[in-house]
């Protein structure tokens, strides 16, 4: 569920303003989680060293903000590598001020944010060392620095590259970037010739960006409810949709079941037409004579994005089938990373999509699902939840492994 919450507070049983909206996805809590880990696997030219270089290499005044949030002592070791091969791959002065990588180079949030970014460029830099040298890597760089509107599934590409080439027995051996066929080959573990189709959902949609206002109208409207009948208390009000987006006739049905049950004090819930709304509580006055009145909506949008996914994934599963894997000879990977409001892909979705009869030739979807989690160094650090989903019958004795930068101990064998 995605859940909203606005605050009305009242003063001598008048309705002020709403004042704020929390949205969040449920959170996922793990164990300890291991430190970060970055490798060098090629040797990097040494710099000029004008003034304005030694500024930001050093940690003076031009200095990006984010090399002062704290990180893992492995990422420290590397930091005036990681910057030469960063300033050395990206033109960052060059790049227009739209560009993600150019924002997120000169972000200016709080120290989360900046922690986050940190570790991105670091990540970034680990997969740029893994990637060098292999043929197509220029031609994603390109493709990263041009298409700013693509960058972040570019990113995506590299990042997949990075955590299949990161293996010392794997060898990467092509990336597609903007050509013709699979977005990455590789030859795994076993000796077997491997090619991966890469696709990133999006998180946020034109219905999840517009959900906070259509929150916040009705919000609106909920709150002349509540000052045309005002009860000298506060109180907390449950508003939950069954489905998702939240049309014209949802939005008619909670106004009225919202007044059912405002004007009824014996009446604590109340169902319509998909909506039901609930008196959950009463909350402390917060000065004399002064109260308020939470209204929270409860909003399904994970079983939609579930569906959105997997409706995606088969589309692309048969386009990219028509274009070239119904003529590759190897292992076919389908690699997806979900969208963040999904929470999840539903496991027995894409366990369907490779049923025999699926009109495509995959034989594996890896689903993936990038968060930050609080590092123990006081930074963030990236974790990838990985589940992956084998075709029955294909591929036997195929051995991939998967190592993200945050687990260097980890192998993710796919046999």
């Amino acid at each position: 569920m995605l859940i909203g919450c606005w605050l009305c507070r009242c003063f001598g049983q008048r309705q002020a303003a709403q004042e704020r909206i929390h949205r969040r996805p449920l959170s996922c809590s793990s164990a300890e989680l291991p430190r970060h880990a970055v490798t060098n696997s090629h040797r990097l030219l040494p710099m000029k060293k004008n003034d304005r270089q030694r500024g930001w290499r050093l940690g003076g005044s031009n200095a990006p903000a984010w090399l002062q949030a704290p990180c893992a002592p492995a990422i420290k070791k590397s930091v005036r590598a990681d910057l030469e091969l960063l300033r050395e791959t990206f033109d960052f002065a060059r790049l227009p001020e739209s560009h993600p990588l150019r924002r997120l180079w000169d972000c200016q949030g709080d120290a989360k944010a900046l922690a986050e970014a940190r570790f991105e460029f670091h990540h970034l830099a680990s997969d740029l060392r893994v990637v060098h040298g292999v043929s197509g890597w220029q031609g994603l760089r390109r493709a990263m620095v041009s298409d700013a509107d693509g960058y972040a599934d570019y990113r995506y590409e590299l990042r997949t590259a990075g955590t299949v080439g990161r293996s010392a027995e794997q060898k990467l051996v092509r990336l597609g970037a903007k050509g013709k066929g699979a977005d990455i080959e590789v030859r795994s573990k076993s000796g077997h010739l491997c090619a991966i189709a890469c696709y990133r959902a999006q998180s946020i949609t034109p219905a999840l960006r517009e959900l906070p206002l259509v929150t916040f109208s009705l919000a609106q409207t909920l709150g002349n409810v509540v000052a045309t009948n005002p009860v000298d208390a506060g109180i907390d009000m449950l508003i939950e949709f069954s489905a998702f987006p939240i049309g014209d006739e949802e939005r008619l049905s909670a106004i009225e079941t919202f007044r059912q049950v405002w004007n009824n004090l014996d009446n604590p819930q109340a169902s319509q037409d998909g909506v039901t709304v609930s008196r959950t509580g009463k909350r402390p006055s917060f000065s004399p004579g002064n109260w308020e009145v939470r209204l929270t909506f409860r909003v399904p949008v994970p079983a939609r994005e579930k569906r959105r996914l997997a409706n995606n994934i088969r589309d692309k599963l048969v386009r990219e089938h028509a274009q070239w894997a119904s003529s590759y000879t190897g292992f076919r990977v389908f690699c997806v990373e979900e969208s963040d409001w999904s929470l999840g892909a539903e496991q027995d979705e894409i366990k369907a999509l490779l049923a025999s009869s699926s009109p495509h030739s995959f034989d594996m979807i890896v689903c993936t699902w990038p968060f930050f989690a609080d590092n123990l160094d006081g930074g963030q650090m990236r974790v990838e939840q990985m589940r992956w989903f084998p075709r029955e019958g294909a591929g036997s004795g195929v051995n991939l492994s998967l190592i993200h930068i945050s687990e260097p101990t980890r192998r993710t064998p796919i046999s």
